[in-house]
């Protein structure tokens, strides 16, 4: 393919993810470009979002063998990729789309793999996670806030949640409101929030959030 061709189908499957309206679009979007989903967004676009994440992450989660980790929306796997190398060992995935998680699995990264909607109560028990961590998701027409409350329902006290939101949809689609719920209660605090891109080059569109859920950690590290 030349480097034309190469640039004008990564500019196609950008504009078909931001296209997306219902979760029928979502789900076709993942079915058709499963299998040249890393190669556009990493090669052809230059997606960094999953690496800067895994680093946020990791600036504040010690790095033992004994943590677990959900990644949420986890696709074919690129943020996890990036918790390996940075020592991570303990990671889970959950998705809704079966050709996603195929990928996912043929990297033999994860700890286990989960399809499930997360728009729905989530199948994993309370406080079993000491970290969450999502890039991607909460974006244009994708998932909105409603997962978040279920996703600290799953952390430990003390664990941290990762993730981040396009701005285009942090006040539109009710994510600033959600958190801001979520520290009034004393359910979340911030650790860290910046701007930042994600793809090289590109605008200032990514919101990058870790916040820690209430309570001592009772985790021995």
């Amino acid at each position: 393919m030349s480097g034309e061709d190469a640039d004008r189908k990564a500019k196609e499957f950008l504009e078909d993810a931001y296209a997306l309206e219902t979760q029928a679009d979502t789900r076709a979007f993942y079915e058709r470009w499963a299998g040249e989903y890393d190669a556009q967004l990493e090669a052809g676009l230059g997606y960094v979002a999953p690496r800067e994440l895994a680093a946020a992450l990791a600036r504040h989660l010690p790095r033992a063998s004994a943590v677990s980790i959900l990644d949420v929306g986890c696709g074919t796997g690129m943020t996890c990729a990036h918790l390996r190398q940075s020592g991570y060992e303990v990671v889970d995935g959950v998705d809704f789309s079966p050709p996603m998680l195929a990928i996912a699995a043929e990297k033999g990264i994860y700890r286990a793999l989960f399809e499930a909607d997360l728009n729905e109560p989530l199948p994993f028990d309370d406080a079993c996670y000491a970290a969450a961590i999502s890039t991607g998701t909460f974006t244009l027409g994708h998932v909105g806030p409603e997962p978040i409350d279920e996703l600290v329902r799953v952390l430990e006290p003390g664990a941290l949640l990762a993730c981040t939101v396009h701005a285009r949809v942090w006040d539109a689609r009710g994510f600033a409101a959600t958190f801001a719920r979520l520290e009034q209660s004393g359910d979340l605090a911030v650790v860290e929030k910046t701007t930042g891109v994600f793809f090289e080059g590109g605008e200032p569109e990514a919101i990058y959030c870790v916040f820690r859920k209430r309570g001592e950690s009772v985790r021995t590290l």
